[in-house]
């Protein structure tokens, strides 16, 4: 209902109950109800006792104009011509245009015509090209209406080139054939005069358009050979720029045009500016959404870089962490081999840090080796060790108790300083084990055991 705005005749709709949802400035302003008093009310309230059967009927049967009265604000009626009628898009109601009727009313044509005027603006209003912005229907439809109301041959819009350099036609209705064209350009620098009454008048009436000061640059090289002699021409302005023109050419003598034609030719270009509007809208809402499924699309791109990115990286470091355990393996082979030495001798000498972990995989793995060789003695070397704390050496410890066990003798070399020093400090002792200072000690007295 915002297109009824730019209509100069009152509108009303009303509902099949009665109920007033929609009245445009021009109706407001006619019966002197404020908006929100029209929107509370009915519509059968608003028209006097006795009428409302009658118009029902008239309505049915589409017969305008016909005569009724409103109730004014101040309670005094107002006597009004109903000039059109048509049904609401939904089809539960109808759209009513009036005009007031007054002492000096027009004659009976000038009546008429006003009446069709009307007839064609209701029907542009109430056109949902326009509101949607859809410029392939609503144009040609704006055409036909103005050639029709203006009793024209062409009419045509007009649209303005970036920079105002030229106008280009974007839709010509040729009423004689029924038919639309569009493409012609004409530039700025060859009609100065016209382009600049475009910028500065709200119509121009060239009753005369050969000799008009607006249009009389057309003479020769367009009116002459189309045989146009008047043209009424209504800027299309938006947000008060001239953005176009909704140009009406009548072919044939000249001819002047009523104010009431200059009125009715401006509501249509206003039709235009309004179509514009709506297609500026439509395209933005089209490109935001656009840039959403962009955006959306976009995003599920990255999440699936992202999760093949986090699978990549969660598969090489399954492969390092494989990669390390085997190093580590190898480490811990090189840095505690378990040396077969002798028939039935078994050393194993300790390098580097020694954990609570570390001691409790030498333990396995001197176990193991143990029970496959069935040697009988384990000389552990702690030369090279470096004991971490008292954990670490109550596994170690362990690890000489439970060689014991299995019956082998082990015998522990190496003590350094500081490894006593450690053992002192946490009151652990080697008492029941076996110690020398060492491997060549070991050997020695494993050997002399053995002839003795």
């Amino acid at each position: 209902m915002e297109a009824w705005e730019s209509v100069p005749v009152p509108l009303i709709a009303w509902r099949e109950d009665g109920r007033v949802i929609g009245a445009n400035h021009a109706a407001i302003a006619a019966l002197g109800h404020s908006r929100e008093a029209l929107l509370a009310t009915s519509y059968w309230t608003l028209t006097l006792s006795g009428q409302k059967q009658r118009e029902l009927a008239l309505v049915q049967r589409g017969e305008v104009p016909y005569g009724k009265e409103f109730l004014g604000s101040d309670g005094a009626p107002i006597t009004v011509r109903v000039v059109g009628c048509t049904a609401l898009p939904d089809g539960e109601g109808h759209v009513c245009a009036f005009t007031v009727d007054t002492p000096d009313l027009p004659v009976r044509d000038i009546e008429a015509a006003l009446r069709w005027q009307n007839h064609l603006l209701l029907r542009l209003a109430c056109s949902d090209a326009i509101d949607t912005g859809d410029l392939a229907r609503a144009l040609p439809a704006i055409t036909e209406s103005a050639a029709a109301g203006l009793d024209v041959a062409r009419a045509s819009v007009w649209l303005y080139s970036e920079g105002e350099r030229s106008i280009q036609c974007v839709d010509l209705y040729l009423r004689g054939t029924g038919t639309h064209e569009s493409g012609l350009e004409l530039f700025a620098r060859d009609f100065p005069n016209y382009f600049a009454a475009l910028a500065e008048d709200r119509t121009i009436a060239a009753s005369d358009a050969h000799t008009h000061p607006a249009t009389r640059e057309f003479s020769s090289v367009y009116l002459a050979s189309l045989g146009i002699g008047a043209m009424l021409e209504a800027p299309i302005r938006r947000m008060g720029r001239p953005v176009g023109v909704l140009c009406n050419e009548h072919v044939g003598p000249a001819r002047s045009f009523s104010q009431e034609e200059q009125n009715y030719a401006a509501a249509v270009a206003d039709m235009v500016a309004r179509t514009l509007d709506a297609a500026d809208r439509r395209r933005a809402e089209d490109a935001l959404a656009r840039a959403n499924e962009e955006l959306e699309e976009h995003a599920a791109r990255l999440e699936d870089e992202v999760a093949s990115r986090t699978r990549q990286l969660e598969e090489r470091d399954a492969e390092n962490r494989r990669l390390i355990a085997r190093l580590r393996g190898s480490v811990e082979a090189l840095s505690s081999p378990v040396l077969e030495v002798w028939r039935d001798v078994l050393a194993m000498p300790l390098i580097g840090p020694i954990d609570r972990e570390r001691a409790r995989q030498l333990t396995t793995r001197l176990l193991a080796e143990l029970s496959r060789t069935r040697a009988r003695h384990a000389i552990l070397d702690l030369t090279g060790a470096e004991l971490g704390d008292a954990d670490a050496i109550a596994a170690l410890l362990g690890l000489v108790r439970a060689a014991r066990l299995l019956g082998v003798e082990c015998i522990v070399t190496g003590v350094t300083p500081a490894t006593a020093q450690s053992l002192v400090a946490i009151g652990a002792g080697l008492t029941g084990i076996e110690t020398q200072r060492n491997l060549q000690q070991a050997l020695q007295k494993i050997v002399a055991e053995r002839r003795s």
